[in-house]
Formats: structure tokens, sequence, C-alpha cells
């Protein structure tokens, strides 16, 4: 019998070999004594025939209360952090899905509306361009060459509406984002030609810049500051003085929320070194920075980039969002996915400098189609016409052929604005509205900066603390550093300047000197290190 029993194999379930808990393992060891137990009377006391069956009926209802247990265990503790104490049924109509496009009617994030909608605009911008070119001396082989980067190109902004650019890299989308920011000078190589009107006007700079707003596509902030923290000090910085301090941070709170940044607010924003919160955070962080002083002209340059297919719709339905207030939003994209594409309003293609496409998006598969470039069905758009417009310098053969199809593209495209001009009497019903004409006449403040010198100074003092107080093993190495340096200086120069002679003056002087050196220095590399790890933005 002991035999029989030291050889046998024992099947479990597996509820039974991974405890879930500390409730789990009370009740394994319960079970543990309990078969001890009845192990001993049966030794002891013997059995009768009948005892077999009384035994199996024992057990089967012993191990039923055993199941019953563990499933009460399981059942008041959910393996998903998300989930309810009780399990989906798959007909509850909160889980249905749909997969229709996000922004547009129907949709729950329309139906609630974005925080920056919440008012009317006091200010709208009409931007609109014509013949805008951009050319760059270089220099090859010796020999002096002009480089056209934007040929020609017209077209307009309007409000309530997202105009995409989109084209191959090297077609000139960010030149003409910057150009039309008025980010990009003559300065340099560089030269320009055309017009830029802003509700029929040339445009003014110092009101320009006040009432637009510009996202870069680096992501460049300080590591040690947390998102909130971030955000908040451009606020701080670029809200009027008209503001109170509570409603700034109260508009903070509401571009978090806009672009899902609860979670992460409190959360450093980190480098290469120190681990913080993840490429698209950072993404939806630099667009909160700008967000913040609800520009009524937005240029956003990629970005959608580093974000997942999620959260990149998610950026672009609040970019929707914050147009169909009366704002304008410019933005360059490089290959979205369909829904993304069924929000943009208004479509420019680009290749090589020319205009291959301008209009609203969904007219554009039947424009190609027209010119016989059909895309097919069930195929993303702007994967299309990428591929279209694209030029392939894989081989000189394939090279040759993109650009004469890039040639006819533009050629066709030239011929179709001949017969359908742009249309000028949406143009003057925006340049005729007295919103629009409040973007050039409108009371501006006249100061340079939203805030003073003295309120400058004290939020740069203030997060330069905070930096140097989170960077611990900077600090430690600094300590370090200068208690060597200390012991070193005073062993090399012990014992001298105790006297009025020449020999202790000039060795008074060289400790001097050499200190101021060594801080100078100091003072340099820092800043070298902080501007190699990206730390120059807010």
């Amino acid at each position: 019998m002991d035999r029989e029993d030291s050889t046998r194999v024992t099947i479990v379930d597996v509820d039974d070999v991974v405890p879930v808990g500390q409730a789990a393992m009370e009740m394994e060891m319960e079970d543990a004594q309990q078969q001890q137990q009845q192990q001993q009377q049966q030794q002891q006391g013997g059995t009768s025939p009948a005892t077999p069956a009384v035994t199996t009926s024992f057990h089967s209802q012993q191990e039923q209360q055993q199941q019953q247990r563990r499933q009460q265990q399981r059942g008041g503790r959910s393996q998903f952090p998300y989930a309810s104490d009780q399990r989906i049924s798959k007909d509850d109509p909160a889980i249905a899905f749909e997969p229709t496009v996000a922004g547009r009617e129907g949709d729950t994030h329309s139906e609630r509306g974005s925080v920056f909608s919440v008012k009317p605009r006091q200010h709208t911008a009409y931007l609109q361009f014509q013949d805008l070119r951009f050319e760059v001396d270089t220099v090859v082989k010796k020999q002096k060459k002009t480089n056209t980067i934007l040929k020609g190109l017209s077209g307009d902004c309007k409000p309530g509406h997202v105009l995409a650019i989109m084209g191959a890299s090297g077609a000139g989308k960010t030149t003409l984002l910057n150009l039309l920011a008025g980010r990009l000078s003559q300065s340099g190589n560089g030269r320009t030609s055309g017009q830029i009107l802003v509700n029929g006007h040339k445009r003014n700079y110092s009101v320009f810049c006040k009432r637009s707003a510009y996202v870069l596509q680096q992501d460049v902030f300080y590591a040690e500051l947390t998102v909130r923290e971030t955000i908040t000090l451009s606020a701080l910085l670029r809200l009027p003085q008209s503001m109170s301090r509570q409603d700034k941070l109260a508009r903070v709170d509401e571009v978090i929320a806009e672009l899902g940044l609860n979670k992460s607010a409190d959360t450093i924003v980190g480098n290469d070194l120190v681990r913080g919160i993840s490429g698209g955070e950072k993404k939806r962080c630099n667009i909160g920075t700008e967000l913040v002083v609800d520009p009524s002209l937005v240029f956003l340059d990629e970005p959608t980039t580093g974000l997942d297919a999620f959260n990149a719709q998610n950026v672009m339905t609040t970019l929707l969002s914050l147009s169909k207030a009366g704002r304008t939003v410019v933005c360059t994209i490089h290959q979205p996915r369909s829904e993304i594409y069924g929000l943009l309003d208004e479509l420019m293609l680009l290749s090589e400098g020319y205009m291959m496409y301008f209009g609203t998006a969904k007219d554009a598969p039947s424009y190609f189609a027209n010119l016989g470039y059909a895309c097919p069905e069930a195929y993303n758009p702007s994967d299309y016409f990428l591929d279209l417009i694209s030029l392939d310098s894989r081989t000189k053969e394939r090279e040759e052929c993109t650009k004469k199809r890039i040639q006819y593209l533009a050629e066709a495209y030239a011929d179709y604005r001949q017969e359908h001009p742009l249309e000028t009497k949406r143009a003057q019903d925006f340049m005729s509205s007295r919103s629009v004409a409040q973007m050039q006449e409108g009371p501006v403040d006249e100061s340079a900066y939203a805030t003073t010198w003295w309120t400058q100074f004290g939020l740069l003092l203030g997060r330069a603390m905070k930096i140097l107080v989170r960077e611990k093993a900077t600090n430690v190495a600094r300590v370090m550093q200068t208690l060597v340096f200390s012991i070193l200086l005073g062993l090399i120069w012990l014992n001298e300047g105790g006297n009025d002679s020449g020999s202790s003056v000039q060795a008074v002087a060289g400790a001097i000197f050499f200190i101021l050196i060594n801080q100078s220095f100091s003072g340099v590399f820092q800043a070298s290190d902080d501007d190699s790890n990206g730390d120059d933005g807010y």
C-alpha cells in the first residue's frame, strides 16, 4: 500500500498549482490538512464494505465545495485592470465598435466638442499665397548652381478648414510651410518671390506672430520637467497679462485633457538618458505647448510623426475640432491612414517643387481618375497619390519614367487651374467679414511680449531651480568634482601666501586665476551638454 502511494501520479487542476493571492494559498493549506486528517482516520479505524462509496461521495462533495470556493475567489478579483467584477456580455452596447471616420457626423468626439471650440472666434485668418517661389544657390564641383525648391505655387487656407500638404521627401513641404508661417527669411543664399496675403492684405508680422502658432517636427523639451510643468510654463509666458493665473492654469488642464495626457501629466518628459513619457506623448506635449495660446492660425510640421495609428488619428481629430471653431490649420503630413485622410478638408500634393493637386481631399481621386490614374478600390488614397507623384531614383530608367510622369501631372494641373481658377467669391466673403478684418485691424498689445521682463525672469529662474534640484546624479558629480579640485588646489598652494613677498602674491594670483578658468569652462561644458541632450525648449 505504501509502495503504491509512493509511485502514484496525481493529476491536478491548473488552479491547484497556480495560486492567485494570499486567500488561495490559505485555501490550499486547508485542503491539505483535511486530506491528512482523513488518511489518519482511515489508517487508525479501518473501513467497512460500504465505506468506499461513502468516501467517494464525501470526496466528490468536497471537490465541489473547493471548486465553488475557487470560482468565488476568482470572481471577486478581475484579471483585467479596466474590467468590472461581472463578466461583460457581448450584447452590451458599451462595447460596440463601428469603424467610422472619427470627427465626422455621428462620432462621439464631434458630439461632445472640443475644449478649444467653447468660445466663438474673435479673430480669423484667411491666408492666400500666389506664385510662391524659393531658390537657393549651391556649389557643385566648383560651379555655382541655382536650385529651385518651390516653383510657382498658389492656393489659399480658409478658416474652419484643415489643409494638409503631402509629398515625398524633398518635395518642398516644410519649405512651403515655413514660408507661409513667416519663418523663412531671405538671409543667406535663399531668395523668395511671390505674394502672401492675410484677409486680403499684406500681413503685419507683429500681429501675425501673436495670433499664429508653429508646432515643430522635433520635440525639444527639458527632460527633468513634467508634462504639466512644460505646458504651464508656455501658458504663463505667452498668455496675456490680462488673463488671471487661475484661468491660465485652467487652460492648461483643458489642453492636457484634450490631447489625452491626463495619465502622464505629472510624469517627466525625459530624454535618451532619462526615462520619461513615450514618443507619442512627447509629440502631443509639443502640440499642447502651442495650442495653449488658442491661436487663430496653426502651422504643424509632421504632427503625426512618431505616433501609432490610433494616437495619430486622435491628434488629427483634435486639429479638426480646432479648425471647426473658425481657426485655420495648415500641416504637412506623411502617409496618413485612410481614416485620417477622410478628416482632411483641403489637400495639396507637391512633387519636386511643383503643384500636383490642390483642392478638396474628397475630389482628389476623381481628379486623378480623369487623368487616367484611378485609385483602386479598398486602397488608401494617400498611399496611392504618394506612389504616383514620387520620384523613383533607384535606376536611371525608373528615374526618367517618373520625371516624365511628374512633368505630365504638373502640366495637367496647370491646364486644369486655367480652366477652373481658384474660387474668388468665397475669398471676397471672408475678406468683407467684420470678424476677419479684426485680424488686421483689431486691438493688439503694442508690447513685443505677452509678459514683463521680471515675470519672464522669475519663471525661467524657477524652472532652472527645479531642474537643478532634480538632477541628482549631476549634483553628486558636481559636489565630488568640487571636493577633488579643492583638495588638489589646497595641496598645490599649501603654505603659500603667508607673507608679503612677491612670490606669495604671485601664488595667490595664480590660484585665483585657476579657479576662475575652471569655473568658466565648467559652465561652458554644462551648456554644451544641455544642447547635446536637446534641453533647449520650454
